[in-house]
């Protein structure tokens, strides 16, 4: 598989498969879904409502924009197409393909508070509180 060639002084360059930033940003969210896939589960079973920590609120609030963020580069990122091998730089078809992808549509759901926006007007005051804070 070819790497993609360096794009020198364009939008795409920080993006490329190959970037520094792109292999740190990488690393990040990944260390972000880390977080959420050990934290969220103890926050939903042990700390209940009031017993969660304002840090955790916040820092779930701030992941989540997070995870905002990375979807909208994904319609931004160059790759490496499958079957030819070449690089894909075209912003058209990066967001086409995205947006065909099963990724886009895991990426959307989870930047949106679908269950909380859901239950919401069926929940009383306190159950809304506590599903907020969980």
């Amino acid at each position: 598989r070819e790497l993609c060639e360096p794009l020198s002084l364009t939008l795409l360059g920080w993006q490329m498969p190959d970037s520094k930033f792109r292999r740190i940003w990488d690393i990040f969210i990944f260390m972000v879904i880390w977080y959420n896939s050990l934290v969220t589960p103890v926050r939903i079973f042990i700390m209940k409502g009031a017993s969660t920590p304002d840090a955790l609120i916040y820092a779930d609030v701030v992941f989540d924009f997070i995870f905002l963020i990375d979807t909208i580069f994904h319609l931004f990122r160059p790759h490496t197409d499958e079957n030819t091998g070449q690089c894909v730089t075209d912003l058209r078809l990066i967001r086409q393909s995205y947006v065909g992808s099963v990724t886009f549509y895991i990426n959307a759901i989870a930047c949106i508070p679908i269950l909380k926006i859901l239950l919401s007007p069926f929940l009383s005051q306190q159950a809304e509180e506590v599903l907020i804070t969980n």
